[in-house]
């Protein structure tokens, strides 16, 4: 199984702390663009993680929500250069 096939396999909140972490990386090596990216990502994902669940329509807006930014994760990841381990 491929890395982009494993990061597929990822909970909603292990992408979203992989982001985090690629948010948080001040290093030389990191692409700053990648960065500002990731940051804008992991924002989106605190977002969604605090929609309120009692609210009528809750349930379409986290799903919609965690699965677009499910995908966008994704693709910053293997942009990035990252793997799921």
């Amino acid at each position: 199984m491929n890395s982009s096939s494993q990061l597929w396999q990822l909970s909603f909140e292990e992408l979203a702390q992989k982001c985090q972490k690629l948010a948080q990386d001040n290093s030389s090596e990191m692409d700053p663009g990648l960065r500002e990216e990731a940051r804008r990502i992991y924002s989106a994902w605190t977002d969604a993680f605090s929609i309120d669940k009692h609210e009528n329509d809750a349930r379409e807006r986290i799903a919609a929500a965690t699965t677009s930014l499910r995908k966008r994760t994704i693709e910053l990841l293997v942009k990035s250069g990252q793997d799921a381990g």
